[in-house]
């Protein structure tokens, strides 16, 4: 389909006349519905399969499914770069004392 309509408008580029000029239109209406009916059937299913998995009691990938949904990023804020876990918990210390009390 959409090679067709690329032909089509390419076509029309190189002999732009009405009749080129409107099956390019047209094939751009159906590529169009095409894209839209696909993209409804994809929210659909998740949709399904949020609801499937929340049933479940799958709270976690449901909202995994929610997340791609809406296009939310993953933060990593609670992550500081340390050799090991025991310094990372002298870093998040040393942090928090000195953001809640100003330093000793």
């Amino acid at each position: 389909m959409r090679d067709n309509l690329k032909a089509a408008k390419l076509l029309y580029r190189q002999n732009p006349t009405a009749e080129n000029r409107m099956a390019s239109n047209s094939l751009s209406e159906q590529f169009t519905k095409l894209y839209l009916s696909k993209t409804d059937e994809y929210f659909i299913q998740l949709g399904e399969e949020i609801a499937q998995l929340y049933g479940d009691q799958k709270y976690k990938a449901s909202w995994n499914l929610i997340n791609v949904v809406g296009k939310r990023k993953i933060r990593s804020s609670g992550i500081i770069s340390a050799k090991d876990p025991e310094d990372r918990v002298k870093l998040w210390y040393k942090h928090f004392l000195i953001e809640k009390f100003g330093g000793i």
